[in-house]
């Protein structure tokens, strides 16, 4: 073997392995073929890394639907999930590895002997055990705002039916209803409205860009904002108790952690006027759906739209359906446009920081 044919053989031995993990066979082709594809390919083939791409079956261990059991990792977290063999195998020599909704619990941690990075191809984390992570040093980041154009998009949609009832007209007006629908008739302006968001990260301030101009007022709660951070914006930061009480429509936006789930709950929600909308777009765990339930049913707020609940999809037989002040959407906030692409393009740009030895933008502490 000659010199040169040597240090090819070294380079080989030492190239790295970034792992695109797919955890239903739909992704499983859109990660390992075409736009997608290609974004992961550039920024591998850049840095030096080989690029493979698995399918991880993961979140069917216990016989749950894809859906079912993404919800089930929302809210339970990853330590349920058992890989197969031939997935753990894979992973043994990734150093990064980059997942949607796939698991990254202790078993794949403790099978990922050269794992230097897991990167998570959507904002939420809930299906990464960050606790194990900072065990092992591995490092973690997301991809912050991946879905907030289309998701900022149909926020602003629903703000602005509800307030004008138009979907509730469109169901239920019928000759001689008039009268009923007298409110929806009649609304207030949008100009007199207030608009009160629980979160205001990249998601909540585009819905804000996205209303301003119809003249609503804002308002909003994040104990990560200070006010002078975003006084040119024309919103002013109170408390979760003032935001409730003052809103015509309460607009979630917030993260779903440990400690906030049930963020608006029971105490929460009798702070809202009897004639507010609550929207929630965000994750069902932010918000006690019962509590929500109950002041629907006594219409002690006017209404709600939810395209995020606590049981995903929602059964054919659940209150909600039978509730006339309630628009039902199944978590399609975030379908449209190729967001694969652009969760790709995302994620791809914190991964080629660390692969040049750079600080990540979006590492989870």
């Amino acid at each position: 073997m000659n010199v040169k044919e040597m240090h090819y053989k070294e380079e080989q031995e030492m190239a790295k392995k970034m792992l695109v993990v797919s955890e239903h066979q739909e992704n499983y082709e859109r990660f390992s073929k075409g736009a997608v594809y290609d974004v992961f390919k550039r920024t591998a083939d850049k840095y030096g890394y080989d690029l493979e791409v698995v399918y991880d079956d993961g979140l069917g261990c216990e016989g749950d639907g894809w859906r079912e059991a993404a919800l089930k990792v929302e809210t339970k977290g990853p330590g349920w999930v058992r890989h197969s063999p031939e997935f753990l195998k894979a992973v043994e020599d990734a150093n990064i590895i980059v997942v949607s909704f796939s698991a990254v619990g202790r078993q794949l941690l403790d099978a990922a002997k050269n794992l230097e990075l897991v990167a998570v191809m959507r904002s939420g984390i809930e299906n990464i055990d960050m606790e194990a992570c900072r065990e092992k040093g591995v490092p973690v980041c997301n991809a912050p705002g991946r879905v907030s154009e289309p998701v900022a998009d149909f926020t602003s949609a629903l703000i602005l039916d509800i307030n004008r009832g138009i979907t509730y007209v469109n169901k239920f007006w019928k000759p001689g209803m008039e009268e009923e629908l007298l409110p929806y008739f009649h609304p207030e302006l949008y100009k007199d409205l207030t608009i009160g968001m629980v979160g205001f990260g990249i998601i909540g301030r585009k819905v804000l860009h996205r209303l301003k101009n119809f003249g609503f007022k804002f308002i909003a709660y994040d104990p990560y904002v200070k006010q002078e951070d975003v006084a040119d914006l024309g919103v002013e930061i109170m408390s979760l108790d003032e935001v409730m009480s003052k809103a015509d429509t309460v607009t979630v936006h917030a993260r779903l952690l440990p400690e906030t789930k049930n963020l608006i709950g029971a105490h929460e929600i009798s702070l809202m006027k009897e004639s507010a909308f609550l929207v929630n777009t965000a994750r069902g765990g932010l918000v006690d759906e019962n509590a929500l339930i109950e002041a629907l049913k006594a219409r002690k707020i006017r209404g709600a739209a939810l395209d995020v609940l606590k049981t995903e999809p929602l059964p054919d037989d659940h209150v909600l359906r039978t509730l006339d002040n309630v628009i039902l959407t199944p978590h399609m906030a975030g379908m449209a446009g190729n967001m694969f692409v652009v969760s790709a393009e995302i994620i791809m740009s914190d991964v080629s920081e660390f692969m040049a030895g750079r600080p990540l933008h979006s590492q989870i502490k």
